[in-house]
């Protein structure tokens, strides 16, 4: 049976972040207390799939492109980087583990406690993931 949560911070893994209403975006992904830049805030796993499988769907504006040796393949993000939003201004980016069907989300600035957490979408982000690695 499902219970109903009185509070609007939800720790979900992390004592890191919690999630909640971002101001006109719905949901968003927030600092539970001050982190320093480079912090990896959260790695979540991802379920790698084929993009044509989602091509059309409501479900192709939630997937993360994903790099492989055919370009064909697309990432469904399964934990809470799925709620991190834009930002033309990000405090954060995302980064992937070599050969580990995971994603991180990792600090590019100091973030104070209750400060939403966010990286940009925009079309250079694609080309930086593809590049960007944790060794």
């Amino acid at each position: 049976m499902l219970q109903t949560l009185s509070d609007t911070h939800v720790y979900v893994g992390t004592k890191h972040v919690w999630f909640g209403p971002s101001e006109g975006k719905g949901r968003g992904v927030f600092a539970a207390h001050a982190l320093d830049e480079g912090v990896l805030v959260l790695l979540d796993p991802v379920l790698v799939i084929s993009a044509e499988t989602i091509e059309d769907t409501e479900l192709e504006a939630h997937v993360l492109a994903w790099p492989d040796e055919d370009g064909d393949e697309v990432a469904f993000p399964l934990g809470l980087i799925a709620l991190v939003n834009h930002s033309q201004t990000p405090n954060a980016c995302l980064v992937r583990l070599p050969g580990k069907e995971l994603v991180g989300l990792q600090l590019t600035q100091n973030v104070q406690e209750s400060e939403e957490l966010c990286y940009d979408y925009g079309e250079e982000w694609e080309e930086e993931f593809r590049e960007c690695s944790l060794l």
